[in-house]
């Protein structure tokens, strides 16, 4: 099995002032917190030619996922990554 994660780009009051679509890359970082420095570490670059990195025109975009940010194995920490 493995650990999903996901995140939306919301409508927010800057927005008239951000460059569109949404290009800077973004890291999520999952934290050893036993301090064994195995921190969990994904860096996405945008592609802008997907909807949801655009400016959005309601609330929210529909959401970006990683499917497979890691597996349960390594997020237990019984495996290396």
């Amino acid at each position: 099995r493995s650990i999903c994660v996901s995140f939306w780009i919301v409508h927010g009051y800057f927005d008239e002032i951000i460059s569109w679509p949404f290009s800077y890359p973004f890291t999520f970082c999952l934290l050893d917190v036993k301090g064994n420095g195995e921190n969990i570490i994904k860096t996405v670059i945008p592609d802008q030619t997907l909807k949801i990195f655009g400016r959005p025109e309601y609330e929210s975009n529909e959401p970006f996922a990683i499917n497979s940010f890691c597996s349960e194995s390594q997020l237990m920490g019984n495996e290396s990554h």
